[in-house]
């Protein structure tokens, strides 16, 4: 019963949404992110498939010619990008399109437009050559500790190979593969983006003393020393073997993120020993449940979809939620988040 009246407010949310905002896309995309565009598209695929095609179609219409996606239309800032999330977006609309002639058609259009946009980060943004994304910008990242506790909180000089925004181009990668077959495309270049991003990572990023993935500091050379659940997210990109996916399983089962007794939810963005930056985004709870499927952790899974719900349920539909289970706070219908919306259509549909 929980389920069906989630389902069917998030579903509202989402018309109302679109009949407010988005059928003037432009307009939208001044409000939200290239990031959060992108995760409107899951929803929408499940109850108007033709929507989240205009979402997506229209975030390449503003693609530069030299394959950047810019973080928003008309940014003055053509630093920062968004995680490369789309990708995966065009796999899940794809799958949601009953016409596979129609589907083909989608996929001929904006294949190519996803393989230039990772090429574009792969020529500049892999200083390296080793298959890494490195990001210079606080807004192109969730990992905010990882800023603050590197340089004395002084932004200006960080550079960091941040594992989400990996891992969302390495699955991102695997999908164009995926697609790229469908359509009879050259697959050579993502194959080999999605080969050696899998390597590197796990040499670079993975702290096997604590069993977590950690963002490596290319300017200082190191690891940083935040522990936050971004450390967790290489599951839904199917980067760890089976050991280090069982280290993380044990790592996010710790007191760090809620543990399996106490009054907090699984999983907050950051380490719940941070009392600062205590909080739950509803992205990185349906990326970790993807990720923990990927590796049959059904129980974990399980719980991570419960706390979720029960969180929505009793909080609405947010950007950020209360990490403690007794707070029952009043839903904010005015400034309802579409994108937890999306995520919870998707979530309760497939």
């Amino acid at each position: 019963m929980m389920d069906e009246k989630l389902l069917e407010a998030a579903k509202k949310k989402l018309q109302q949404f679109w009949e407010g905002h988005a059928s003037e896309i432009p307009d939208v995309y001044q409000k939200y992110s290239n990031w959060e565009i992108s995760l409107l598209i899951p929803g929408y695929a499940q109850i108007d498939v033709d929507k989240a095609v205009r979402l997506l179609e229209y975030l390449f219409s503003t693609q530069l010619d030299n394959g950047m996606l810019p973080d928003r239309i008309n940014s003055t800032n053509l630093d920062i990008v968004s995680p490369p999330i789309q990708g995966i977006m065009l796999w899940k609309l794809y799958d949601a399109i009953a016409d596979k002639k129609k589907g083909r058609a989608i996929l001929i259009q904006l294949y190519p437009k996803i393989i230039e946009w990772h090429r574009y980060l792969y020529d500049n943004n892999d200083p390296e050559e080793e298959g890494l994304i490195s990001i210079k910008h606080p807004f192109e990242t969730l990992d905010w500790p990882s800023w603050k506790k590197n340089n004395d909180g002084d932004v200006s000089s960080v550079c960091l190979q941040e594992p989400l925004y990996n891992t969302l181009l390495i699955w991102s990668n695997e999908c164009l593969i995926q697609l790229g077959s469908i359509i009879n495309a050259d697959i050579s270049e993502p194959l080999n983006w999605h080969e050696l991003g899998i390597y590197t990572f796990n040499e670079k990023l993975w702290n096997n003393a604590i069993g977590i993935y950690q963002s490596f500091d290319l300017i200082n050379n190191e690891l940083t020393a935040a522990i936050t659940a971004i450390g967790l997210m290489p599951m839904c990109g199917e980067v760890p073997v089976q050991e280090q996916a069982e280290m993380l399983l044990l790592t996010l089962a710790g007191d760090a993120f809620g543990g399996e007794i106490g009054p907090d939810y699984l999983c907050p963005i950051f380490n719940l020993q941070d009392t600062k930056e205590k909080a739950i985004m509803l992205e990185l709870n349906w990326l970790l449940y993807q990720g923990l499927l990927r590796y049959d952790m059904k129980g974990m899974a399980k719980k991570i979809r419960t706390h979720s719900q029960e969180m929505i349920t009793k909080q609405g539909f947010k950007r950020r939620y209360s990490t403690n289970r007794n707070d029952s706070l009043k839903p904010d219908e005015a400034s309802a988040y579409a994108v937890s919306a999306a995520l919870i259509v998707d979530w309760l549909t497939i």
